[in-house]
């Protein structure tokens, strides 16, 4: 009777840490982008400054401050971020089908988080870069951060100790805000011509 408790018990904690739930930071273009009159971007080089494992990019926290349920992107969240770069730049013409733009994009990802504990929280934290590739300089350099803290843990999509998908839906969201933000400055358009 004794070991059937204990072996239950070591079950649930097994279960209930260390899962890990691949998720994916979807990216929808804003309705009406402002598009360029022609793509000058050929490449677009995301460096992950985070610390930590690459792919991962938040948590659904327990009452002890510890991950119930990891969010993990594949392959990294290097991929991920330069894959909504690559759609955002392409929903405003600013990206060549061939790489062959005389630019190139770079992106430094210093925060990329989503956590649920009482709320659903995420942060995302860029440094973009355009660069010139035929001289190597820096044209324009802007930060983009975005957060946004919402959706109490008494939602009806919270299933059993949190939503790992809607975790990502806030996260995918925030880190969308942030591209935007920074692809529509008029800075980043002014260096583009």
């Amino acid at each position: 009777m004794r070991s059937a408790k204990i072996s239950s018990c070591v079950a649930a904690v097994a279960v209930l840490s260390g899962c890990v739930r691949p998720v994916s930071l979807a990216y929808m273009p804003p309705p009406h982008p402002t598009t360029a009159a022609q793509p000058l971007i050929g490449a677009v080089v995301v460096i992950d400054e985070r610390t930590g494992a690459p792919g991962m990019v938040g948590a659904v926290m327990g009452p002890d401050g510890k991950p119930l349920k990891t969010l993990a992107v594949a392959p990294d969240a290097a991929n991920a971020v330069e894959d909504v770069l690559h759609k955002a730049l392409l929903a405003r013409n600013e990206i060549t089908p061939d790489g062959s733009g005389p630019y190139a994009l770079q992106v430094q990802i210093l925060a990329l988080d989503g956590q649920q504990w009482a709320d659903r929280q995420a942060e995302v934290d860029l440094v973009l870069r355009l660069l010139n590739r035929r001289t190597g300089r820096e044209v324009y350099v802007t930060r983009a951060y975005a957060e946004r803290r919402g959706d109490n843990y008494l939602a009806e999509d919270n299933q059993f100790l949190g939503s790992p998908a809607a975790l990502a839906r806030v996260e995918a969201q925030t880190l969308a805000s942030a591209v935007n933000r920074a692809l529509d400055r008029t800075g980043f358009a002014v260096a583009l011509k």
